[in-house]
């Protein structure tokens, strides 16, 4: 959760320094429950894919250097949570330390 909110404070700072105005967005129209802890992380592997996508074809465009550093430093965040994801979804009970 922090780092996702490190994340959008980042992106935040890119439209600030733009003078744009932020989109609204309401997250709760594209939440998912998932019903097993298996499955939260099936989807956080699957987001953290795309997202890695997202930002590696962000990245081929020129990109003024501020833009390049946000999304390259997003990019690797999603890389880092891809692997915890994988990590919490090899436990024996999908959980950490073994509990649930």
């Amino acid at each position: 959760e922090k780092a996702e909110v490190k994340h959008e404070s980042a992106v935040i700072g890119l439209y600030d320094a733009r003078g744009l105005e932020i989109p609204e967005f309401d997250a709760s129209t594209h939440a998912v429950l998932p019903e097993t802890l298996a499955e939260t992380y099936e989807i956080g592997i699957q987001a953290e894919i795309n997202n890695i996508a997202m930002y590696d074809k962000f990245l081929e465009q020129e990109l003024d250097d501020d833009v390049r550093v946000v999304f390259q430093a997003l990019r690797d965040g999603s890389i880092n949570h891809l692997e915890a994801f994988q990590r919490a979804s090899e436990r024996p009970s999908g959980g950490r330390n073994g509990r649930r």
